[in-house]
């Protein structure tokens, strides 16, 4: 579920602005939504929904990619896990908020409750396995993700029988 929250999470950091908020939410607000955020796992929940994304997605990237530029593609990997371990508190206050900011205090206050029940408590145990099994599976979908954006780009545009052979093998291919 965390994996999930996070993904919401992203979209809408990329979707909204600050602007689009009308008035600030409440301090009691604010302090339901990060009990609700450490209820749910907190930021190690966070963490490990991002850490298991980019160990699924270095993995397949790994496959496609020569021996020769196999060790750049491992530093790479390095230096977005510690830009992405800068960016979690950054994620954090933007989850909190978002909560805060889109339901009221009774409603956060329900949601708070729900996660201290037993079944709520389980929801929140079994996520880490959710976004333990998640990273693999969008990893194993990347391909025919990747086919099927080729073939509606190639059903609309003037793609040669070579482009869609090279995007399909390259995914930068288009864009050269």
């Amino acid at each position: 579920m965390k994996i999930v929250l996070f993904a919401a999470a992203m979209t809408l950091a990329l979707a909204t602005s600050a602007s689009a908020q009308t008035a600030a939410p409440s301090p009691r607000a604010t302090a339901l939504a990060r009990q609700i955020f450490e209820a749910q796992g907190g930021a190690k929940t966070v963490q490990s929904a991002v850490d298991s994304v980019q160990n699924s997605v270095m993995a397949q990237q790994l496959k496609t990619l020569p021996p020769e530029r196999q060790a750049r593609a491992l530093e790479l990997q390095k230096a977005a896990r510690e830009a992405m371990a800068d960016f979690v508190p950054k994620l954090v206050e933007f989850e909190v908020g978002f909560f805060a900011a889109n339901y009221s205090e009774a409603q956060l206050a329900d949601i708070l409750a729900f996660y201290q029940t037993p079944t709520g408590r389980d929801l929140i145990a079994k996520a880490p396995l959710l976004a333990q099994q998640l990273g693999p599976f969008m990893a194993a979908q990347m391909p025919l993700i990747r086919t099927n954006v080729v073939d509606r780009y190639c059903a609309e545009t003037a793609c040669t029988a070579d482009l869609k052979t090279a995007m399909l093998s390259n995914p930068n291919a288009a864009t050269r």
